[in-house]
């Protein structure tokens, strides 16, 4: 004789089912904001290396934010060898915008300018996937970004 409802296996399957489900939606959503994560904050030690770098250099450090190549690039220290720390490509799923005045080179880079007294280029760089932002503030004063 049989009750109206689920027996424990069928609960359990429903379960597994499920769980199965959410690991196929949840873990590409889950990789992809890990991604831009990282980018992010790839690119915020860039900003903060430029303010050191221009700091104890006493020389003008520079960002540029290439659109065309997706590169975001420490200019300076032409001979310092390991080139590839000072550079970083952005993959075209995500998307990097700047919101300020910066100033452009003749290529159309976007350029943030770092000085020996420790100013800046003030400005916004924001990566974005979908919906989600991730703004890294470049500030005046004695504040490299935030």
């Amino acid at each position: 004789m049989r009750q109206s409802g689920l027996t424990l296996l069928e609960l359990i399957a429903v379960l597994v089912i499920m769980s199965a489900a959410m690991a196929l939606v949840g873990l590409p959503l889950f990789g992809q904001h890990e991604t831009l994560t990282a980018y992010s904050r790839r690119a915020r030690s860039l900003v903060h290396l430029a303010r050191r770098m221009a700091l104890t250099q006493g020389v003008v450090e520079e960002l540029c934010i290439d659109p065309r190549t997706r590169t975001i690039t420490l200019r300076g220290l032409v001979s310092d060898k390991p080139l590839r720390r000072r550079a970083l490509r952005v993959p075209h799923s995500i998307r990097v915008t700047v919101s300020a005045k910066v100033g452009r080179d003749s290529y159309g880079r976007r350029i943030f300018r770092f000085y020996p007294d420790g100013s800046a280029t003030p400005g916004t760089i924001i990566f974005q996937r979908g919906a989600r932002r991730l703004p890294i503030m470049v500030g005046v004063l004695f504040h490299a970004s935030h």
